[in-house]
């Protein structure tokens, strides 16, 4: 027998064999064809990764087999070049193992090899199609829920970054792998997700049919998370109070000058995608509502009023509607404008007045539209936004949707370009930079909420240092800033000012 690695594997050889460790299991699938299969990704001795097909009475034949992380001699099974509805990998051949194929086990173990997504990084992979591979330490578990027909059950993990994410994990991941980390959720089990997706709503994990979730998997990554985890307890225990999970501001801090993309760049973009924008903003027109009723858990637009309890039949439960923040304005750079829809805190940091202050002004139809305008065109805004969904307009002149919103005030703003910004409590997107560097000092006015500390509290301060003011930023600045183009309004400025 002639013992190959993966990447000798031609469909037509013969008398072969190869040792082979179990990455990955799925739960049997139904192709389209209606044939009930099992995919399996397996590794050799060189890391090189397989995917392997088992279908109808064979599942059971080696339902004793192939368990996650063993390693077989496999010999002699079929090979065919691989078919994009089936493969994890893809690689030159598929496996196709049937009950005439040699499968022997071995005692010996070895750690599976896995290219893990940083926490750090998953904002680049928002709302597209990557399958991604997470790992991290379960700090806490909520209880099963129902989405329609479907078991959910959110999960929280948290990296060695010190930052914490929700995994909904649904369907039989949430029945089976969900109540065995429940179960076991005193030990703080390691939990490694496999193939999941990452999602703009609050950037939360996601997983799907094909997902694998793996429980306290033998791999190298699990020692040092561990340590990790054992060494935080306390700031663990106080992310998990202040639920700093759900604050997209911890979640999606201010990136790096590197990481945003000028809006000329963003309308021209063939693939669906989140990015990092900045400029200004002012708003659309007059005769926009700036708030509508929604659920104060899902945020879903709901028309019904507060004194009145419903379910909602997005997340199911029995709610009061509120009054949410909600504002349409065109953001400009140096490059071009788009539209932009802002909800909630990222809308109310831009108006001067409360949500109940503005209902109050709409009833004695006096809203000081002039004043609201002033306050939203005089920042300067960072913002992650995406496209929004079900729009087909031409993309000059497509609608955007903010996940996160960070206000920046400038230090000094007169007509010096250089100085020293006074001490504040709020962060400095410049902090940290040579003297020679520094151009505007600026600072990121969280003045959507109370600033809630992340699994170390440290953690939002450095992430903050690592960006600049570079001259991009003020060639942006000098070109957005200008004064913008009289919108058409509800009512002349003259009749406001009259009432």
């Amino acid at each position: 027998m002639n013992f190959i690695t993966f990447d000798e594997l031609l469909p037509g050889i013969k008398n072969w064999a190869a040792t082979v460790q179990v990455i990955d299991k799925q739960k049997p699938q139904i192709s389209k064809k209606g044939r009930r299969y099992l995919k399996l990704l397996l590794a050799d001795d060189k890391a090189n990764k397989i995917d392997a097909l088992i279908y109808g009475s064979d599942i059971d034949f080696f339902r004793n087999h192939f368990q996650i992380y063993r390693r077989f001699v496999v010999s002699n099974a079929r090979l065919q070049y691989a078919d994009d509805d089936f493969t994890v990998e893809r690689k030159t051949c598929t496996m196709i193992i049937d009950n005439s194929t040699v499968v022997e086990p071995l005692d010996e173990q070895q750690p599976p090899l896995y290219q893990f997504t940083p926490f750090k990084k998953l904002c680049h992979q928002i709302d597209t199609n990557s399958d991604l591979d997470m790992i991290g330490i379960v700090i806490h578990v909520n209880p099963q829920s129902t989405k329609g027909t479907t078991p959910i059950r959110d999960i929280v993990i948290a990296d060695q970054s010190s930052m914490a994410i929700i995994l909904t994990l649904w369907g039989e991941h949430a029945t089976d792998e969900g109540q065995i980390i429940a179960e076991t959720i005193h030990t703080q089990p390691l939990v490694a997700a496999l193939r999941v997706k990452a999602t703009s709503y609050a950037l939360t994990l996601s997983t799907k049919f094909a997902s694998c979730i793996l429980i306290n998997p033998p791999i190298q990554e699990g020692p040092p998370l561990r340590q990790w985890a054992a060494e935080n307890n306390e700031a663990i225990v106080k992310a998990i109070t202040e639920k700093t999970y759900e604050s997209p501001l911890e979640l999606l801090p201010p990136p790096n000058a590197e990481d945003i993309t000028h809006i000329g760049a963003i309308v021209t973009a063939p693939q669906k995608k989140a990015f990092w924008i900045r400029g200004t903003a002012k708003l659309l027109d007059r005769s926009q509502k700036l708030w509508y009723h929604a659920c104060p858990f899902c945020h879903k637009s709901i028309r019904s009023t507060p004194e009145y309890k419903i379910t909602c039949l997005s997340c199911q439960r029995r709610i009061h509607v509120i009054a949410r923040p909600r504002i349409t304005v065109d953001f400009a750079d140096w490059s071009g404008n788009i539209t932009l829809d802002l909800y909630g805190k990222d809308a109310q940091q831009l108006l001067p007045y409360k949500i109940s202050e503005i209902q109050q002004q709409e009833s004695e139809n006096n809203i000081p539209y002039r004043a609201i305008e002033e306050c939203i065109s005089e920042n300067t805004i960072i913002c992650f936004i995406k496209k929004a969904p079900y729009s087909f307009k031409p993309s000059a002149t497509q609608k955007y949707t903010a996940i996160v919103a960070h206000k920046i005030r400038l230090a000094d703003r007169g007509n010096k370009l250089t100085g020293a910004a006074g001490t504040s409590n709020a962060q400095k997107y410049t902090e940290g930079t040579n003297a020679e560097d520094e151009q505007e000092p600026m600072e990121i006015v969280n003045e959507q909420d109370t600033a809630t500390p992340s699994v170390t509290p440290n953690n939002r301060a450095q992430g903050s240092t690592k960006a600049k003011v570079d001259d991009w930023f003020l060639t942006s600045l000098k070109i957005t800033e200008s004064p913008p183009k009289k919108q058409r309004t509800a009512k002349s400025d003259d009749e406001e000012q009259s009432q």
